[in-house]
Protein backbone atom coordinates (compact mmCIF):
# COMPACT_ATOMS: atom_id res chain seq x y z
CA UNK A 1 0.00 0.00 0.00
CA UNK A 2 1.56 3.27 -1.11
CA UNK A 3 -0.80 5.75 0.54
CA UNK A 4 0.12 7.29 3.87
CA UNK A 5 -2.15 6.60 6.79
CA UNK A 6 -4.21 9.33 8.37
CA UNK A 7 -3.25 10.93 11.72
CA UNK A 8 -6.20 9.11 13.34
CA UNK A 9 -4.56 5.77 12.50
CA UNK A 10 -0.87 6.30 13.06
CA UNK A 11 1.61 3.70 11.79
CA UNK A 12 3.27 1.32 14.24
CA UNK A 13 6.72 2.86 13.86
CA UNK A 14 5.52 6.12 15.48
CA UNK A 15 5.35 4.43 18.89
CA UNK A 16 8.35 2.22 18.19
CA UNK A 17 10.60 5.21 17.47
CA UNK A 18 8.96 7.37 20.19
CA UNK A 19 7.73 9.94 17.68
CA UNK A 20 5.07 12.56 18.37
CA UNK A 21 3.55 12.18 14.88
CA UNK A 22 4.11 10.54 11.51
CA UNK A 23 7.14 12.37 10.04
CA UNK A 24 6.29 11.76 6.40
CA UNK A 25 2.60 12.63 6.49
CA UNK A 26 1.59 14.40 3.24
CA UNK A 27 -0.06 17.25 5.17
CA UNK A 28 2.02 20.42 5.16
CA UNK A 29 3.60 20.90 8.59
CA UNK A 30 5.48 24.22 8.86
CA UNK A 31 7.78 22.83 11.56
CA UNK A 32 8.94 20.05 9.23
CA UNK A 33 9.94 22.37 6.39
CA UNK A 34 13.48 21.59 5.26
CA UNK A 35 15.29 24.89 4.64
CA UNK A 36 18.76 23.43 4.31
CA UNK A 37 18.69 22.99 0.54
CA UNK A 38 17.36 24.66 -2.58
CA UNK A 39 13.92 25.21 -1.03
CA UNK A 40 15.48 27.47 1.62
CA UNK A 41 17.31 29.46 -1.05
CA UNK A 42 14.13 29.92 -3.06
CA UNK A 43 12.24 31.00 0.06
CA UNK A 44 14.78 33.75 0.71
CA UNK A 45 14.54 34.89 -2.90
CA UNK A 46 10.74 35.09 -2.72
CA UNK A 47 10.98 37.14 0.48
CA UNK A 48 13.38 39.55 -1.25
CA UNK A 49 11.09 39.91 -4.27
CA UNK A 50 8.07 40.61 -2.06
CA UNK A 51 9.83 43.05 0.25
CA UNK A 52 12.07 44.97 -2.12
CA UNK A 53 10.54 44.94 -5.59
CA UNK A 54 7.38 45.27 -7.63
CA UNK A 55 7.94 41.93 -9.35
CA UNK A 56 5.26 39.23 -9.47
CA UNK A 57 7.07 36.04 -8.47
CA UNK A 58 6.14 32.91 -10.42
CA UNK A 59 7.21 29.82 -8.43
CA UNK A 60 7.54 27.00 -10.96
CA UNK A 61 8.01 23.31 -10.08
CA UNK A 62 6.60 19.91 -10.92
CA UNK A 63 3.75 18.44 -8.90
CA UNK A 64 4.97 17.16 -5.53
CA UNK A 65 8.11 19.33 -5.36
CA UNK A 66 6.88 21.44 -2.43
CA UNK A 67 5.33 24.60 -3.91
CA UNK A 68 2.48 24.60 -1.37
CA UNK A 69 4.90 24.06 1.50
CA UNK A 70 6.99 27.00 0.29
CA UNK A 71 3.92 29.27 0.18
CA UNK A 72 3.04 28.19 3.72
CA UNK A 73 6.55 29.11 4.89
CA UNK A 74 6.26 32.46 3.13
CA UNK A 75 3.19 33.21 5.24
CA UNK A 76 5.12 32.24 8.38
CA UNK A 77 8.17 34.39 7.60
CA UNK A 78 6.57 37.73 6.71
CA UNK A 79 6.07 40.46 9.31
CA UNK A 80 3.78 43.42 9.94
CA UNK A 81 5.00 45.24 6.85
CA UNK A 82 3.21 42.71 4.60
CA UNK A 83 -0.46 41.67 4.49
CA UNK A 84 -1.21 38.36 2.73
CA UNK A 85 -4.26 36.74 1.20
CA UNK A 86 -4.29 33.15 -0.08
CA UNK A 87 -6.07 31.73 -3.12
CA UNK A 88 -6.06 28.07 -4.21
CA UNK A 89 -6.79 27.65 -7.92
CA UNK A 90 -7.96 24.09 -7.28
CA UNK A 91 -10.59 25.19 -4.72
CA UNK A 92 -11.53 28.75 -5.65
CA UNK A 93 -12.78 28.43 -9.21
CA UNK A 94 -15.21 31.36 -9.27
CA UNK A 95 -14.46 35.09 -9.17
CA UNK A 96 -16.67 35.85 -6.09
CA UNK A 97 -14.86 33.15 -4.08
CA UNK A 98 -11.42 34.51 -5.03
CA UNK A 99 -12.44 38.09 -4.33
CA UNK A 100 -13.90 37.06 -0.95
CA UNK A 101 -10.64 35.31 -0.01
CA UNK A 102 -8.68 38.45 -0.86
CA UNK A 103 -10.95 40.79 1.09
CA UNK A 104 -10.89 38.60 4.20
CA UNK A 105 -7.13 38.10 4.02
CA UNK A 106 -6.50 41.83 3.70
CA UNK A 107 -8.54 42.61 6.81
CA UNK A 108 -11.90 43.78 5.42
CA UNK A 109 -14.67 42.95 7.91
CA UNK A 110 -17.50 40.67 6.86
CA UNK A 111 -20.14 43.40 7.26
CA UNK A 112 -18.46 45.62 4.66
CA UNK A 113 -18.17 42.64 2.33
CA UNK A 114 -21.84 41.63 2.69
CA UNK A 115 -23.21 45.16 2.25
CA UNK A 116 -20.91 46.25 -0.58
CA UNK A 117 -22.61 47.06 -3.88
CA UNK A 118 -19.39 46.41 -5.76
CA UNK A 119 -16.82 44.21 -3.94
CA UNK A 120 -14.16 45.20 -6.49
CA UNK A 121 -14.40 48.82 -5.34
CA UNK A 122 -13.99 47.68 -1.72
CA UNK A 123 -10.99 45.57 -2.76
CA UNK A 124 -9.22 48.40 -4.58
CA UNK A 125 -9.96 50.85 -1.77
CA UNK A 126 -8.45 48.43 0.76
CA UNK A 127 -5.30 48.09 -1.33
CA UNK A 128 -4.93 51.87 -1.40
CA UNK A 129 -5.42 52.08 2.37
CA UNK A 130 -2.70 49.51 3.02
CA UNK A 131 -0.27 51.26 0.67
CA UNK A 132 -0.88 54.56 2.48
CA UNK A 133 0.09 52.77 5.70
CA UNK A 134 3.29 51.49 4.00
CA UNK A 135 1.98 47.93 4.16
CA UNK A 136 2.48 45.76 1.09
CA UNK A 137 -0.58 43.68 0.08
CA UNK A 138 0.46 40.35 -1.45
CA UNK A 139 -1.77 37.69 -2.98
CA UNK A 140 -0.51 34.09 -2.84
CA UNK A 141 -1.95 31.89 -5.59
CA UNK A 142 -1.43 28.13 -5.40
CA UNK A 143 -2.27 25.71 -8.24
CA UNK A 144 -2.49 28.66 -10.62
CA UNK A 145 -2.47 26.31 -13.63
CA UNK A 146 -6.09 25.43 -12.83
CA UNK A 147 -7.36 29.01 -13.06
CA UNK A 148 -9.69 29.60 -16.00
CA UNK A 149 -8.68 32.09 -18.69
CA UNK A 150 -11.28 34.59 -17.50
CA UNK A 151 -9.89 34.45 -13.96
CA UNK A 152 -6.33 34.98 -15.24
CA UNK A 153 -7.52 38.06 -17.10
CA UNK A 154 -9.17 39.42 -13.95
CA UNK A 155 -6.05 38.68 -11.92
CA UNK A 156 -3.93 40.56 -14.49
CA UNK A 157 -6.26 43.55 -14.16
CA UNK A 158 -5.80 43.65 -10.37
CA UNK A 159 -2.04 43.40 -10.70
CA UNK A 160 -1.98 46.41 -13.04
CA UNK A 161 -3.86 48.72 -10.62
CA UNK A 162 -1.73 51.68 -9.62
CA UNK A 163 -1.92 54.43 -7.03
CA UNK A 164 0.19 57.42 -6.05
CA UNK A 165 2.99 55.15 -4.81
CA UNK A 166 2.99 52.74 -7.75
CA UNK A 167 1.42 49.30 -8.15
CA UNK A 168 -1.17 48.49 -5.50
CA UNK A 169 -0.90 44.69 -5.44
CA UNK A 170 1.93 42.18 -5.52
CA UNK A 171 1.61 38.43 -5.90
CA UNK A 172 3.40 35.10 -5.68
CA UNK A 173 1.96 32.65 -8.21
CA UNK A 174 2.76 28.92 -7.93
CA UNK A 175 2.38 26.76 -11.03
CA UNK A 176 3.81 23.61 -12.59
CA UNK A 177 4.70 25.48 -15.81
CA UNK A 178 5.73 29.13 -16.38
CA UNK A 179 2.55 31.16 -15.88
CA UNK A 180 1.17 33.50 -18.53
CA UNK A 181 -0.70 36.67 -17.60
CA UNK A 182 -2.65 38.57 -20.26
CA UNK A 183 -1.54 42.05 -21.28
CA UNK A 184 1.28 44.10 -19.79
CA UNK A 185 1.07 42.30 -16.42
CA UNK A 186 3.35 39.67 -17.93
CA UNK A 187 6.21 42.20 -17.87
CA UNK A 188 6.24 42.11 -14.06
CA UNK A 189 6.43 38.32 -13.88
CA UNK A 190 9.68 36.87 -12.50
CA UNK A 191 10.09 33.09 -12.76
CA UNK A 192 11.63 31.32 -9.72
CA UNK A 193 12.20 27.60 -10.30
CA UNK A 194 12.12 25.06 -7.44
CA UNK A 195 14.41 22.11 -8.25
CA UNK A 196 14.22 18.57 -6.91
CA UNK A 197 16.09 17.47 -3.78
CA UNK A 198 19.61 16.39 -4.69
CA UNK A 199 21.01 12.99 -3.72
CA UNK A 200 23.46 14.67 -1.33
CA UNK A 201 20.57 16.38 0.49
CA UNK A 202 18.43 13.27 0.86
CA UNK A 203 19.87 11.98 4.16
CA UNK A 204 19.69 15.44 5.78
CA UNK A 205 16.12 15.90 4.55
CA UNK A 206 14.94 12.59 6.03
CA UNK A 207 16.66 13.21 9.38
CA UNK A 208 15.19 16.71 9.53
CA UNK A 209 11.69 15.29 9.16
CA UNK A 210 12.37 12.64 11.81
CA UNK A 211 13.95 15.05 14.28
CA UNK A 212 11.00 17.41 13.79
CA UNK A 213 8.70 14.86 15.43
CA UNK A 214 11.00 13.96 18.30
CA UNK A 215 13.30 11.27 16.89
CA UNK A 216 16.62 10.95 18.71
CA UNK A 217 19.14 8.47 17.45
CA UNK A 218 21.01 7.28 14.38
CA UNK A 219 19.33 7.29 11.00
CA UNK A 220 17.09 4.25 10.38
CA UNK A 221 17.94 4.51 6.66
CA UNK A 222 21.03 2.67 5.39
CA UNK A 223 23.05 3.78 2.38
CA UNK A 224 21.36 1.22 0.13
CA UNK A 225 17.96 2.51 1.30
CA UNK A 226 18.93 6.09 0.49
CA UNK A 227 20.17 5.08 -2.95
CA UNK A 228 16.96 3.20 -3.72
CA UNK A 229 14.72 6.02 -2.44
CA UNK A 230 16.52 8.58 -4.54
CA UNK A 231 16.49 6.45 -7.69
CA UNK A 232 12.76 5.78 -7.39
CA UNK A 233 11.79 9.32 -6.38
CA UNK A 234 14.08 11.31 -8.72
CA UNK A 235 14.29 13.90 -5.92
CA UNK A 236 10.55 14.60 -5.65
CA UNK A 237 9.82 15.43 -1.96
CA UNK A 238 6.32 13.98 -2.20
CA UNK A 239 7.60 10.68 -3.57
CA UNK A 240 10.48 10.65 -1.07
CA UNK A 241 7.98 10.92 1.77
CA UNK A 242 5.96 8.00 0.45
CA UNK A 243 9.01 5.77 0.01
CA UNK A 244 10.45 6.67 3.43
CA UNK A 245 7.08 5.92 5.03
CA UNK A 246 6.98 2.51 3.33
CA UNK A 247 10.55 1.79 4.43
CA UNK A 248 9.70 2.45 8.10
CA UNK A 249 6.55 0.34 7.77
CA UNK A 250 8.68 -2.55 6.57
CA UNK A 251 7.03 -2.71 3.17
CA UNK A 252 9.20 -4.74 0.80
CA UNK A 253 10.78 -2.55 -1.91
CA UNK A 254 9.41 -3.12 -5.38
CA UNK A 255 11.13 -2.66 -8.68
CA UNK A 256 10.31 0.51 -10.58
CA UNK A 257 7.12 0.12 -12.57
CA UNK A 258 6.91 0.43 -16.31
CA UNK A 259 5.31 3.86 -15.88
CA UNK A 260 8.31 5.06 -13.88
CA UNK A 261 10.65 3.71 -16.55
CA UNK A 262 8.60 5.35 -19.30
CA UNK A 263 8.76 8.67 -17.44
CA UNK A 264 12.52 8.37 -17.11
CA UNK A 265 12.87 7.38 -20.76
CA UNK A 266 10.77 10.37 -21.87
CA UNK A 267 12.97 12.75 -19.89
CA UNK A 268 16.15 11.26 -21.29
CA UNK A 269 14.73 11.37 -24.84
CA UNK A 270 13.95 15.08 -24.52
CA UNK A 271 17.37 15.75 -23.03
CA UNK A 272 19.29 14.09 -25.87
CA UNK A 273 16.99 14.97 -28.77
CA UNK A 274 18.73 18.27 -29.51
CA UNK A 275 22.19 16.70 -29.37
CA UNK A 276 21.07 13.88 -31.67
CA UNK A 277 20.02 16.37 -34.34
CA UNK A 278 23.42 18.03 -34.25
CA UNK A 279 25.22 14.65 -34.50
CA UNK A 280 23.10 13.56 -37.48
CA UNK A 281 23.79 16.85 -39.25
CA UNK A 282 27.55 16.44 -38.76
CA UNK A 283 27.44 12.85 -40.06
CA UNK A 284 25.56 13.94 -43.18
CA UNK A 285 28.08 16.71 -43.75
CA UNK A 286 30.96 14.23 -43.54
CA UNK A 287 29.26 11.77 -45.89
CA UNK A 288 28.69 14.36 -48.58
CA UNK A 289 31.91 16.29 -47.97
CA UNK A 290 33.37 15.38 -51.38
CA UNK A 291 30.25 16.53 -53.18
CA UNK A 292 30.20 19.80 -51.25
CA UNK A 293 33.91 20.38 -51.96
CA UNK A 294 33.24 19.78 -55.68
CA UNK A 295 30.52 22.41 -55.67
CA UNK A 296 32.77 24.89 -53.92
CA UNK A 297 35.67 24.19 -56.34
CA UNK A 298 33.46 24.64 -59.40
CA UNK A 299 32.06 27.87 -58.04
CA UNK A 300 35.59 29.16 -57.37
CA UNK A 301 36.74 28.27 -60.89
CA UNK A 302 33.84 30.13 -62.47
CA UNK A 303 34.72 33.32 -60.62
CA UNK A 304 38.52 33.05 -60.58
CA UNK A 305 40.63 36.06 -61.58
CA UNK A 306 44.38 36.59 -61.77
CA UNK A 307 44.67 39.17 -59.01
CA UNK A 308 43.17 37.13 -56.21
CA UNK A 309 42.79 38.77 -52.83
CA UNK A 310 43.31 36.40 -49.94
CA UNK A 311 41.43 37.19 -46.74
CA UNK A 312 42.72 35.42 -43.64
CA UNK A 313 39.98 34.89 -41.07
CA UNK A 314 40.81 35.67 -37.52
CA UNK A 315 40.73 32.73 -35.16
CA UNK A 316 37.33 32.57 -33.45
CA UNK A 317 37.19 32.86 -29.68
CA UNK A 318 36.60 29.62 -27.87
CA UNK A 319 33.06 29.36 -26.44
CA UNK A 320 32.68 30.05 -22.75
CA UNK A 321 31.80 26.88 -20.86
CA UNK A 322 29.50 27.49 -17.91
CA UNK A 323 28.99 24.73 -15.39
CA UNK A 324 25.49 23.88 -14.17
CA UNK A 325 26.33 25.12 -10.67
CA UNK A 326 27.69 28.42 -12.00
CA UNK A 327 24.66 28.87 -14.26
CA UNK A 328 22.34 28.44 -11.26
CA UNK A 329 24.26 31.04 -9.27
CA UNK A 330 24.20 33.44 -12.22
CA UNK A 331 20.45 32.90 -12.61
CA UNK A 332 19.87 33.71 -8.94
CA UNK A 333 22.07 36.82 -9.21
CA UNK A 334 20.18 37.94 -12.33
CA UNK A 335 16.84 37.55 -10.54
CA UNK A 336 17.95 39.78 -7.70
CA UNK A 337 19.64 42.26 -10.04
CA UNK A 338 16.39 42.76 -11.95
CA UNK A 339 14.49 44.01 -8.91
CA UNK A 340 12.91 47.36 -9.93
CA UNK A 341 12.82 50.59 -7.99
CA UNK A 342 10.38 51.03 -5.12
CA UNK A 343 8.87 54.36 -4.11
CA UNK A 344 10.44 56.20 -1.16
CA UNK A 345 8.30 56.78 1.92
CA UNK A 346 8.55 59.10 4.90
CA UNK A 347 11.60 58.44 7.09
CA UNK A 348 9.60 58.74 10.32
CA UNK A 349 7.72 55.48 9.59
CA UNK A 350 8.06 52.58 11.99
CA UNK A 351 9.47 49.21 10.96
CA UNK A 352 6.19 48.24 9.33
CA UNK A 353 6.78 51.20 6.97
CA UNK A 354 10.31 50.33 5.81
CA UNK A 355 11.59 52.06 2.67
CA UNK A 356 13.08 49.71 0.05
CA UNK A 357 16.25 51.15 -1.48
CA UNK A 358 15.83 51.84 -5.25
CA UNK A 359 17.71 48.82 -6.51
CA UNK A 360 18.79 50.29 -9.84
CA UNK A 361 20.59 53.12 -8.04
CA UNK A 362 21.89 51.30 -4.98
CA UNK A 363 21.21 47.66 -4.40
CA UNK A 364 24.41 46.97 -2.50
CA UNK A 365 24.86 47.32 1.27
CA UNK A 366 27.34 49.91 2.41
CA UNK A 367 31.00 49.16 2.96
CA UNK A 368 31.92 51.40 5.88
CA UNK A 369 35.28 49.71 6.22
CA UNK A 370 36.91 47.60 3.52
CA UNK A 371 36.29 43.95 4.47
CA UNK A 372 39.33 42.16 5.78
CA UNK A 373 40.37 38.72 4.62
CA UNK A 374 39.56 37.04 7.94
CA UNK A 375 35.90 36.75 8.95
CA UNK A 376 34.81 38.56 12.14
CA UNK A 377 33.48 36.66 15.11
CA UNK A 378 29.77 36.70 15.85
CA UNK A 379 30.43 39.14 18.68
CA UNK A 380 32.13 41.69 16.42
CA UNK A 381 29.20 44.12 16.13
CA UNK A 382 27.66 47.12 17.88
CA UNK A 383 24.37 47.17 19.77
CA UNK A 384 21.42 49.45 20.47
CA UNK A 385 23.47 51.94 22.54
CA UNK A 386 25.38 52.85 19.38
CA UNK A 387 22.13 53.17 17.42
CA UNK A 388 20.59 55.48 20.03
CA UNK A 389 23.73 57.66 20.00
CA UNK A 390 23.52 58.39 16.25
CA UNK A 391 22.22 61.70 14.90
CA UNK A 392 18.48 61.32 14.30
CA UNK A 393 18.56 62.79 10.78
CA UNK A 394 21.35 60.49 9.59
CA UNK A 395 20.70 57.34 7.57
CA UNK A 396 21.56 53.65 7.87
CA UNK A 397 20.96 50.46 5.87
CA UNK A 398 18.84 47.69 7.36
CA UNK A 399 20.15 44.43 5.91
CA UNK A 400 17.85 41.90 7.56
CA UNK A 401 15.56 41.01 10.45
CA UNK A 402 14.87 37.63 12.05
CA UNK A 403 13.20 35.92 14.99
CA UNK A 404 16.43 33.95 15.46
CA UNK A 405 19.56 35.74 16.73
CA UNK A 406 21.77 33.00 15.29
CA UNK A 407 20.52 33.76 11.78
CA UNK A 408 21.72 37.35 12.18
CA UNK A 409 25.10 36.15 13.43
CA UNK A 410 25.38 33.77 10.50
CA UNK A 411 24.57 36.60 8.09
CA UNK A 412 27.35 38.75 9.57
CA UNK A 413 29.85 35.92 9.32
CA UNK A 414 28.74 34.83 5.86
CA UNK A 415 29.29 38.27 4.33
CA UNK A 416 32.28 39.22 6.55
CA UNK A 417 30.66 42.49 7.69
CA UNK A 418 32.94 44.83 9.62
CA UNK A 419 32.83 48.45 10.75
CA UNK A 420 29.54 50.07 11.79
CA UNK A 421 27.59 46.81 12.12
CA UNK A 422 24.85 46.97 14.77
CA UNK A 423 22.24 44.48 16.01
CA UNK A 424 19.32 45.61 18.17
CA UNK A 425 16.18 43.97 19.56
CA UNK A 426 12.53 45.00 19.49
CA UNK A 427 9.22 43.26 20.15
CA UNK A 428 7.01 42.03 17.31
CA UNK A 429 3.88 39.91 17.74
CA UNK A 430 4.90 39.15 21.31
CA UNK A 431 8.35 37.84 20.33
CA UNK A 432 11.84 39.30 20.22
CA UNK A 433 12.75 40.52 16.71
CA UNK A 434 16.48 40.94 15.89
CA UNK A 435 17.43 43.64 13.38
CA UNK A 436 20.78 44.17 11.63
CA UNK A 437 21.70 47.72 10.50
CA UNK A 438 24.85 48.86 8.75
CA UNK A 439 26.58 52.25 8.46
CA UNK A 440 25.84 55.86 9.40
CA UNK A 441 25.52 58.61 6.75
CA UNK A 442 24.61 62.31 6.83
CA UNK A 443 22.11 62.03 3.96
CA UNK A 444 20.68 59.67 1.35
CA UNK A 445 23.10 60.77 -1.33
CA UNK A 446 26.10 59.88 0.82
CA UNK A 447 24.61 56.49 1.63
CA UNK A 448 23.83 55.65 -1.98
CA UNK A 449 27.27 56.77 -3.16
CA UNK A 450 29.02 54.67 -0.52
CA UNK A 451 26.94 51.61 -1.40
CA UNK A 452 28.12 51.65 -5.01
CA UNK A 453 31.55 50.39 -3.96
CA UNK A 454 30.42 47.27 -2.11
CA UNK A 455 31.84 44.09 -3.72
CA UNK A 456 30.18 40.79 -4.52
CA UNK A 457 28.37 38.79 -3.24
CA UNK A 458 26.61 41.46 -1.19
CA UNK A 459 25.92 43.48 -4.32
CA UNK A 460 23.13 41.00 -5.17
CA UNK A 461 21.18 41.54 -1.95
CA UNK A 462 18.52 44.27 -1.60
CA UNK A 463 18.37 46.34 1.59
CA UNK A 464 16.35 49.14 3.15
CA UNK A 465 17.56 52.72 3.73
CA UNK A 466 16.18 54.15 6.99
CA UNK A 467 16.62 57.31 9.02
CA UNK A 468 18.00 56.78 12.49
CA UNK A 469 15.06 58.56 14.15
CA UNK A 470 12.83 55.81 12.70
CA UNK A 471 15.10 53.10 14.07
CA UNK A 472 15.45 54.82 17.45
CA UNK A 473 11.67 55.24 17.70
CA UNK A 474 11.26 51.50 17.05
CA UNK A 475 13.68 50.68 19.87
CA UNK A 476 11.81 52.98 22.29
CA UNK A 477 8.26 51.99 21.32
CA UNK A 478 8.90 48.27 21.04
CA UNK A 479 11.49 47.82 23.76
CA UNK A 480 12.31 44.35 25.00
CA UNK A 481 11.56 44.08 28.72
CA UNK A 482 14.14 41.96 30.54
CA UNK A 483 12.72 39.14 32.65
Amino acid sequence: MSELVTPASEPAYVAKLALSAAPFNPLIEPALFYAGGQAGHRLNLLLHLVRASNKIANLVAEQGYGKSALLTQLQQRTGDEIRLCFVDGALHTELPAILGQCLIGLGVNSHDIDTAEDPLVVFKTRLQQLRQLSITPVMLVDNADQLAVALRTELATWIEWQGEQGFLLQAVIASSQPFVLPGTAQNRLQVVTLPAISENELSSYLMHRLNGVGFRGDSPFFDKDLKRIYQQSMGSPDRINQLAHQQLLGVKPVKPTLAVFDNWLAKMTMRWAGLSIVIVALLLLLLFQDTVNGWLTAESDNHAIDDTTVVIEEEADLPLVITEEQAERDELADLLAELPESNELEAEAAESMLVPVPVEKAQRPVAVVTPVETSPTVFDFLQKDWVMAQTASHYTFQLMGSWDRDEVHEFIEQYALVGDVAVFESMRNGQVWYVLVYGSFKNKQAALKASEGWPAPLNTLPSWLRRFDSVQQQIRDKAVISQ
